[in-house]
C-alpha cells in the first residue's frame, strides 16, 4: 500500500502562515522515510483582499521547507476571485515566484474563479489570464515539470519522496476528453511512479 502525507496550509490573523501536519509513514514500515506534500487550497480572497496572507503562505513554505522536508506543493485552484481581474493575478503570480525562486516543485490547476470573471456558471470560459501566467514556459527548466497538455490546462510534475517518485497530475476544471486522455497517456507512460491527482 503506497502513502502519501498532506500538509493544508491557513493564514491566521496578522498574516501570520498556520500549518497543520499530518505524517504518514509512507513505506508503512515504520522507516522514518517522512515526507510532505504541501496543499494551497482556494486562496482567491487572499488575491483579492488580503495579498499578504497569500505571500506569508508560500514565504512559510520556503522556510519550512527543510524542517518539514517539503517535497511538493499543489496549488488546488482559484488562485484569483475574478478570473478577470489583472491585479488579482499580479498578487496570485507573485505569490507563487516564491516558490519559483527557492526551486521548490508545485504544480496549479486552474479552478472556476480562475476561468470565470466570478465563478458562476453561466459566464463565458476565460482562461487567458491563468494560461498567460502559469503556462509550460513558466516551468521551463525545471527538472520536475513533466509537461502541459496541447490546450495549456493541465500539466504534470514529478518528484522523490520516502524513497519512491511521484507523478502530480493537475488536470484542467471540468476536464474535456482531451484532458482526460493527455492524463491516461502521463500514467501509462511513467506507469512505475505512485501518482497524485
Amino acid at each position: 500500500m503506497q502513502r502519501t502525507l498532506a500538509i493544508a496550509l491557513a493564514a491566521g490573523a496578522a498574516g501570520q502562515a498556520l500549518a497543520q501536519l499530518d505524517y504518514l509513514d509512507i513505506n508503512g514500515n515504520g522507516s522514518g522515510d517522512r515526507f510532505t506534500v504541501v496543499g494551497l487550497p482556494d486562496t482567491q480572497k487572499y488575491s483579492e483582499l488580503y495579498p499578504e496572507q497569500f505571500y506569508a503562505q508560500t514565504d512559510w513554505i520556503v522556510k519550512n521547507r527543510r524542517r518539514h522536508d517539503i517535497r511538493f506543493v499543489s496549488h488546488y485552484g482559484d488562485l484569483v476571485q475574478n478570473g478577470d481581474n489583472t491585479a488579482q493575478w499580479a498578487v496570485a503570480d507573485t505569490a507563487m515566484q516564491t516558490l519559483d525562486r527557492a526551486g521548490i516543485a508545485y504544480g496549479v490547476v486552474a479552478g472556476n474563479h480562475d476561468v470565470l470573471a466570478s465563478g458562476t456558471v453561466g459566464q463565458p470560459y476565460i482562461p487567458q489570464n491563468y494560461q498567460q501566467r502559469f503556462n509550460a514556459q513558466r516551468y521551463a527548466g525545471r527538472d520536475w515539470f513533466g509537461g502541459a497538455s496541447p490546450s495549456g490546462m493541465s500539466t504534470y510534475q514529478t518528484f522523490p519522496g520516502g524513497g519512491q517518485q511521484f507523478i502530480a497530475l493537475h488536470l484542467a476544471l471540468e476536464p474535456p476528453w482531451a484532458e482526460l486522455l493527455f492524463a491516461q497517456g502521463v500514467i501509462v507512460a511513467i506507469s512505475f511512479m505512485s501518482s497524485l491527482l
